[in-house]
């Protein structure tokens, strides 16, 4: 039981108290936007550059910025990303389709990919809350129902020592 609580308040501590101080806040918004400037700049990168080497590593650069993204900030990152995604897409079916560039396939297959590895992601940090919440108020249960326990076991030592001393009054009372 104890080994549980402490789980739950290691998993509480992780998730649910993410309170930043303001200088933490500007920081990661500060880094949020220093990684849509790079997964932006690695997208014209790759609409310009023709060395698929080079667009296979900018390419898996953009996957890592992608799901940074979702899991450093959940909610505005996910959107974040999701908005970033959808924008390689059209480029990529851009160079595809307007172009005939059969290279941007591999690119719309990657992206689409990062898309699904995003929306997981989420679903899955979603369900872990829920969850969690679900622990938080089993767990208060629980902590009620030991306090009535305690209540009881008190109040059952308190009738057991007047019975003791009834059954000592009587046993004195017949001698």
């Amino acid at each position: 039981m104890a080994l549980q609580e402490k789980r739950l308040t290691e998993i509480e501590k992780f998730l649910m108290n993410k309170t930043k101080s303001r200088s933490n806040q500007i920081a990661s918004n500060f880094k949020t936007a220093a990684m849509i400037g790079t997964y932006l700049f690695l997208s014209v990168i790759l609409v310009l550059n023709q060395n698929m080497q080079l667009q296979g590593i900018f390419s898996q650069l953009q996957v890592m910025i992608a799901v940074y993204l979702v899991i450093g900030n959940i909610k505005k990152g996910y959107i974040i990303s999701v908005f970033l995604i959808l924008i390689t897409l059209i480029m990529a079916a851009f160079a595809l389709f307007i172009r005939g560039n059969l290279a941007a396939l591999s690119g719309i297959i990657v992206t689409s990919c990062t898309l699904i590895i995003c929306r997981i992601i989420h679903v899955f940090h979603q369900q872990l809350m829920i969850e969690l919440e679900e622990a938080k108020i089993q767990n208060e249960k629980i902590n009620v129902l030991y306090e009535e326990i305690s209540i009881t076991e008190e109040e059952l030592r308190r009738q057991n020592h007047k019975l003791m001393e009834y059954v000592k009054k009587q046993k004195a009372s017949t001698l």
